[in-house]
Order: C-alpha cells, then sequence, then structure tokens
C-alpha cells in the first residue's frame, strides 16, 4: 500500500509535489482498497516508468529508451547493441524469436482494461512512451491472459 499523504522527515518536494520514499502518485493511497488487482498493476507500472522518465530528465549520461515491444519484436536489440557498443552475435538474435513464458498466469475473471481511462496519469506515461490506447486489440488480450482461451 502507499505511504500516507502526509509527508515524513525524509520527504522532498519535487516542483510542488512531495515525493514520499520515492512514491510519485501519492494519489492512490486514498483509493488503494477500492483499486482491484489490475488497477494496483498500473499504479505500479506507473510509478517505475515515471521513475525511468525523471532520471532521463535529471542525468546528463548517455540515455537509450526502447519500448518492450521493439526489443523482443522489432529491430531494439540491435539499438541496444549499438548503444552499448557490443558485437552483433547472430546467436543473440536467433534466441529473441523464442518464446520462453512457463509460468505465464492467466486469469480465470477478465480485467476490464479500459479501466486505465480511469487513471490519466498512467495514460500520459504510456503517450510519453510512445504507447497508445488505439493500438490495443482486446481479442488479443483475452487470447493472452484470460483463461480457457487459446494462445
Amino acid at each position: 500500500m502507499p505511504p500516507s499523504s502526509s509527508p515524513p522527515d525524509d520527504a522532498t518536494l519535487n516542483g510542488s509535489q512531495y515525493i514520499l520514499s520515492g512514491i510519485r502518485f501519492t494519489e492512490y493511497q486514498d483509493m488503494w482498497n477500492k483499486l482491484n488487482p489490475y488497477e494496483k498493476c498500473l499504479f505500479y507500472w506507473a510509478e517505475v516508468n515515471q521513475f525511468g522518465l525523471d532520471l532521463e530528465q535529471q542525468l546528463t549520461i548517455p540515455w537509450l529508451r526502447l519500448k518492450y515491444e521493439d526489443l523482443f519484436h522489432g529491430n531494439g536489440l540491435e539499438h541496444l547493441l549499438d548503444f552499448l557498443n557490443l558485437p552483433k552475435r547472430e546467436s543473440l538474435f536467433e534466441q529473441k524469436g523464442q518464446l520462453v513464458d512457463q509460468f505465464r498466469y492467466l486469469s480465470p475473471v477478465w480485467q476490464d482494461w479500459k479501466l486505465i481511462e480511469n487513471h490519466p496519469r498512467v495514460m500520459e506515461i504510456a503517450r510519453q512512451l510512445g504507447y497508445g490506447l488505439e493500438e490495443i486489440e482486446e481479442t488479443i488480450l483475452r487470447q493472452r491472459y484470460l483463461m480457457g482461451q487459446t494462445w
């Protein structure tokens, strides 16, 4: 559960918002018990990705931003190797297409992915990272995550 909304002694001020023990989205504190597991995952995703976006702005080091989909299904691996100045071994690229998901979770209950629309700050981070709701195909999501669906 996110920390309480009153700033502790070690809180720092970021703009007009307190950063509490690293938590950026303190508004989730009051609604945490009302969120379903999907919405709690949205909170976690937003926290992690906002942290990365903040670091990108604050640090003066070379930075590479890659989408997961590009890394495993596009040319992101090649960009990563170039960025790290590492050799491009064919064996690495051959393994990229292999599905290794032995412990894939399947949900017995469908979570409405459109609940993200109730979380505008999460949607803004998604937009900043190049994701849009128009790209989502519910049929594919159901096949991937809903128990009893074929994949």
